[in-house]
């Protein structure tokens, strides 16, 4: 994962999380107002399922990024000449 703006660098996997958790709050709002109108027992549980699965959408998506992040930093570590157990050690702790 580098840091630059390839594929899969660590500022693209940011910046899909960020699209994701705009349009997910976004759509979770849309749905809320959707299940406070709906009558029905069974509709309202779908569409707070809904909510919950966008909500672990975002989470994995910030996970990503931040897996990234931390990839990203131990490769500029290694990359400027430190220790050999200085990746170790970052993902480590």
């Amino acid at each position: 994962v580098a840091v630059g703006c390839g594929p899969n660098s660590a500022t693209v996997r940011a910046m899909v999380a960020v699209v994701i958790s705009i349009i997910s709050f976004l759509f979770i709002g849309v749905l809320d107002k959707f299940s406070d109108d709906i009558a029905g027992e069974a509709a309202e549980k779908a569409l707070r399922s809904i909510i919950r699965s966008l909500g672990v959408l975002v989470g994995f998506s910030w996970e990503q990024a931040f897996a990234g992040g931390v990839e990203a930093i131990v490769e500029a570590s290694v990359d400027d000449g430190m220790s050999d157990w200085y990746p170790i050690l970052i993902r480590a702790g």
